[in-house]
């Protein structure tokens, strides 16, 4: 199988990396450097544009899932999963013969076989998908072990999540696989309850009650705490311990080794997260030309929100402990304020994109905390908007001036209608550059006479 690493630019002879912080074309799925990004002469979706606008990203995972059924060795997984339950025989593992099977249990980052045992329990092999991910292996691995690490640390202390079972050390299923074993869990995903466009009477009720379900589980959660803000790892001997913060759906450095921390509170994680991407602008590894006068004023005016912000600074004043939620495939240990702000998702009703007011489905939650005594929790949901553009902004690159004007009003507990905001990405970039006038990093970018910042070319789909 291939060895993963971080993405090359495209151009078949230029031998630099992609930006780090750049989304692919959206048509040819093209990773590209600082110097070809925004030419659309160098996308190869107009030099050689593709037959289905769906091929990239199909090629990729048919490739990657022929590459897996290559190596796997079902005989061995059989003798492995019996021998981690003794006693047990196991009657059936999933054998996909080509990639359309193994497509219908494969996600956005991982491929999954089922497992069934003689007493009817189930398993599934969750093997990471390395592709999708275009790091370096050892940073794959050490997000891998972590995801390992978070399960057995919320299991072991009576959470209500799967068991997860690490690769034996004396495994014989190929050493190009990354994966494990957890307990198959059965149910549908929240998406169709809480999320389906025809929502009956009774998906309604059912959404209600899957929200009061989540608020008694996050209550639940308060028995894991720890002393750092980083993510799980286990050590030699296999106690748990907090090490560095595996960063959402990419490293933080470019080079070994890959992440920082662990942090003593949120606003040193965040102000790091911030300040390595803003070294990253600077050095041409993040955001394509046409961007990065834009992206550096943004990390400027989410540092200042951060460090503006005392909740996070704050510990839990009964243990001394930060109190963390966790994200099975990032997962990450932060601030309570942070930790019990409702999930990002439950904030996209259109009528209050933009809004710090409760959602519907966050008033549910408000309620279920309330109905369960639980007031303080309840205003964490309350308050929790600049958390979500926190992660808005920082790992997703929502940086329109509706957006940037939204965390502002979040972070500062100001009403959702201001007189005097910013209209436009071009006023509002004016009021930044003004505002942050002396910063070294601005200076640089005024230097090298990029201020007339402009949107990234539109590259339409080219006519097959």
């Amino acid at each position: 199988m291939k060895r993963c690493d971080f993405a090359k630019c495209v151009i078949e002879d230029c031998s630099e990396y992609a930006l780090f912080g750049a989304d692919r074309c959206p048509i040819c799925c093209g990773a590209y450097c600082y110097d070809h990004v925004d030419d659309p002469s160098n996308h190869i979706c107009h030099t050689n544009p593709p037959s289905d606008y769906l091929f990239p990203y199909k090629s990729v995972v048919e490739d990657e899932i022929a590459e897996i059924l290559e190596v796997l060795n079902f005989d061995a997984i059989v003798a492995e999963v019996e021998a981690l339950r003794p006693g047990h025989r196991c009657i059936h593992v999933d054998r996909p013969e080509n990639a359309s099977h193994m497509e219908k249990l494969t996600g956005a980052y991982n491929f999954h076989l089922i497992i069934e045992y003689d007493d009817g329990l189930k398993w599934v092999m969750r093997i990471r998908r390395k592709q999708t991910s275009l790091q370096p292996e050892g940073a794959l691995m050490m997000s891998h072990e972590s995801e390992i690490a978070t399960l057995k640390a919320l299991y072991t202390a009576g959470i209500r999540v799967p068991r997860a079972y690490a690769r034996p050390q004396d495994s014989k299923v190929s050493s190009h696989l990354l994966y494990f074993y957890q307990e198959f869990i059965e149910g549908l995903p929240t998406s169709v309850v809480l999320f389906n466009p025809a929502c009956t009477e009774t998906l309604r009720l059912a959404g209600e009650a899957l929200i009061r379900n989540y608020a008694a589980w996050m209550i639940d959660l308060e028995k894991v705490t720890f002393d750092k803000v980083g993510s799980l790892f286990l050590t030699d001997i296999g106690t748990i311990h907090v090490g560095p913060h595996v960063e959402r759906d990419r490293t933080i450095l470019l080079d070994h080794p890959y992440l920082i921390g662990p942090y003593d509170t949120a606003k040193e994680r965040w102000i790091a997260a911030i300040e390595c991407r803003m070294k990253l602008i600077l050095d041409k590894k993040e955001v394509s030309p046409s961007n990065e006068l834009h992206a550096y004023l943004v990390m400027l005016e989410m540092r200042e929100l951060v460090k503006g912000c005392p909740e996070l600074d704050e510990v839990d004043r009964d243990t001394g402990e930060l109190n963390g939620i966790i994200d099975w495939d990032w997962a990450s240990l932060t601030c309570k304020a942070e930790a019990y702000a409702a999930p990002e998702y439950f904030r996209l009703e259109h009528s209050k994109m933009y809004s710090s007011q409760p959602t519907t489905k966050e008033r549910y939650l408000i309620q279920a905390y309330e109905d369960l005594g639980r007031c303080d929790l309840a205003n964490f949901v309350r308050r929790g908007r600049k958390y979500h553009w926190l992660h808005n902004t920082i790992f997703w690159f929502q940086w329109d001036v509706k957006e940037m004007n939204a965390a502002r009003r979040a972070f500062l507990a100001l009403p959702d209608v201001i007189e005097g905001e910013p209209q436009t990405n071009e006023d509002w970039r004016e009021i930044m550059l003004r505002k942050f006038d002396g910063d070294a990093g601005l200076m640089v970018l005024k230097a090298q006479k990029r201020l007339n910042c402009h949107e990234r070319p539109r590259l339409d789909q080219p006519v097959c």
